[in-house]
């Protein structure tokens, strides 16, 4: 992946990290009630990945604060845990390490069968460790089948973000493509080439990405003919039926 993908991803996923938690405070009823009474939203993002390579603490706690750092209010947080930073925490033995510590071995090692002889140490020390790791091994059929439809609607929402991500990543580079080609063939040439070229990928792609957005509200009114569905939103049959079999799948 590219410097500035990996950037412009990273900048996605805190950005989608203040929307959650942003979320989750504005869900509290709070009709009739003064907002200092309200619970404390705090939103963690654990990563599988490493978000934030400039950090080496494998967990990173942000608050809103004045510009002299001091606290503003307490009232809501993130909290980011980066999977891939457990190397020093690996080497404790498994009566050291604090709660969040055990939690994040637990989340990062408990699937892996060179750790299993250490996840199970550590249900010993800590009962929620060890009772989380009896409900992973006992979850029923049900419940996977839960997470698996929990995790296609993050999915998707995912996915459409990154669409969202890529298609401004791939816009920038075009410009900045347009902007050298002109510097070389001569700035006012170049400008207006990069402009046109900014101009109708972005005009195309809207097109069509309006046309897949008509398409799927076609399907979700209840048509299910994928001729009308390709009249209404100006795409193939191949198109329709392709979006029809997609939305059976996941609802």
């Amino acid at each position: 992946m590219r410097n500035d993908s990996i950037a412009n991803f990273h900048k996605n996923m805190l950005s989608r990290a203040v929307f959650n938690l942003c979320d989750l405070h504005k869900s509290q009823p709070g009709r009739g009630k003064a907002y200092d009474t309200l619970l404390h939203s705090y939103q963690a993002t654990i990563c599988g990945y490493t978000l934030l390579p400039n950090r080496p603490s494998y967990i990173n706690r942000v608050q809103l604060r004045f510009d002299d750092g001091q606290l503003f209010v307490e009232d809501v947080g993130i909290i980011f845990l980066e999977l891939t930073k457990l190397e020093d925490v690996l080497k404790k033995p498994v009566d050291e390490m604090s709660l969040i510590e055990a939690i994040a071995v637990f989340f990062a090692k408990a699937d892996d069968l060179r750790y299993r002889s250490m996840i199970t140490a550590l249900g010993r020390v800590r009962e929620e460790i060890g009772l989380a790791d009896e409900l992973l091994l006992t979850i029923s059929k049900d419940d996977i089948e839960r997470a698996h439809y929990r995790s296609r609607r993050l999915f998707e929402m995912d996915r459409q973000s990154e669409i969202a991500l890529a298609t401004r990543v791939g816009e920038q580079r075009g410009e900045q493509r347009g902007i050298h080609i002109g510097e070389q063939r001569g700035i006012n040439i170049g400008e207006q080439r990069g402009m046109q070229i900014g101009e109708q990928i972005g005009e195309q792609r809207g097109i069509q990405v309006g046309r897949i957005a008509a398409a799927i509200d076609a399907i979700r009114a209840g048509i299910t003919s994928p001729t009308a569905i390709a009249a209404i939103a100006g795409i193939t049959e191949d198109q329709a039926v392709s979006l029809i079999q997609e939305h059976k799948q996941n609802p």
